[in-house]
């Protein structure tokens, strides 16, 4: 029992303590690009073939035409066409998101 009451303390302190502007923030910074096709991370249909001007809109990586795969967004907020193919994202420290149309 002495054990859990700075853990219930703990827990108590964080449940009533403000949220850090810059958490707030956050989903703002999560939303894709605006882009014309209304691509966004919300759940639809696989972007196998995106339109030429992709890359005008999103920042692709190096060799983002190349890509066999479906659009997505790596962690380092580089966008690429390596969905669905094992080491998706290798060097830009991994997948983060899939870009969907609608």
């Amino acid at each position: 029992m002495k054990r859990l009451i700075p853990c219930i303390m703990l827990i108590a302190v964080l449940l009533t303590s403000p949220i850090p502007s810059a958490l707030a923030a956050q989903p703002h910074a999560s939303a894709a690009p605006r882009n014309p096709w209304g691509y966004t991370f919300t759940h639809g249909r696989l972007i196998k073939s995106p339109p030429p001007k992709f890359c005008n809109y999103f920042k692709c990586i190096k060799n983002f035409p190349k890509g066999r795969g479906y659009v997505v967004e790596c962690k380092d907020a580089m966008y690429s066409k390596s969905g669905g193919i094992r080491g998706l994202c290798s060097g830009h420290r991994g997948y983060s998101r899939t870009l969907y149309a609608h």
